[in-house]
């Protein structure tokens, strides 16, 4: 099984970070292809395949997940608009943007509980050294079991760094991203790439998110 899949994401120690560029998570298809006929256009449609893995009624998360892009997009183009030369492009760098995995749901081991586990997060970020969990809702409203999943994988998972996110510091409408919440690993992601790549058109273009 790949690392990276369309309702999957496999992480073992050395594992590369998830970026929007690596491949395995689009599942476009040739006819999405046939769409992209500029830049503007492939930014919305990995927009698009991003949002069909959320719940329909999943406003924050939403909210989040596109206000994420917005923010990612905006960082590079502030970043590289007067220094990137030849062919690549300010907007080439958004593709180096860690991917966002929403509603994750990572498998506890099976040792840990009497019966088969998942610990919850609204988000989930792999940079390759550092998982960046992110809840969308107040630890005070997490139901018993869920805390204690939660609480299990933060005890024995030293790379995951948990960002809660209130609604005070996300607000309902506009385009702010509560950037200064999170490492700077994960909003400078251009800083360990040499050369930005596009979204993975692989062989697994037509193939079918827990961790």
């Amino acid at each position: 099984m790949p690392p990276l899949g369309g309702r999957h994401a496999r992480i073992t120690p050395g594992t590369p970070g998830f970026r929007i560029s690596s491949s395995g998570w689009t599942g476009f298809a040739s006819r999405d292809l046939k769409l992209i006929t500029s830049g503007d256009r492939l930014y919305e449609l990995v927009r698009e395949k991003l949002n069909t893995k959320l719940p329909t009624f999943a406003v924050r998360l939403r909210q989040f997940v596109d206000r994420y892009l917005d923010n990612a997009r905006a960082r590079a183009r502030a970043q590289f608009d007067n220094e990137t030369p030849g062919l690549i492009t300010p907007d080439d760098w958004f593709y180096s943007a860690f991917l966002p995995l929403p509603n994750a749901r990572i498998a506890l081991p099976p040792e840990a509980f009497d019966r088969p586990a998942f610990a919850e997060l609204s988000v989930l970020f792999w940079t390759g050294d550092m998982a960046i969990g992110v809840q969308l809702d107040p630890a005070a409203s997490v139901i018993g079991s869920k805390q204690r999943y939660l609480d299990w994988l933060t005890a024995h998972w030293p790379a995951l760094t948990i960002v809660e996110v209130s609604r005070d510091q996300f607000g309902a409408t506009g385009d702010n991203f509560p950037t200064g919440l999170f490492p700077d690993a994960l909003t400078n992601f251009w800083a360990d790439v040499s050369i930005p790549q596009g979204p993975g058109l692989s062989r697994n273009l037509d193939s079918p998110l827990a961790v």
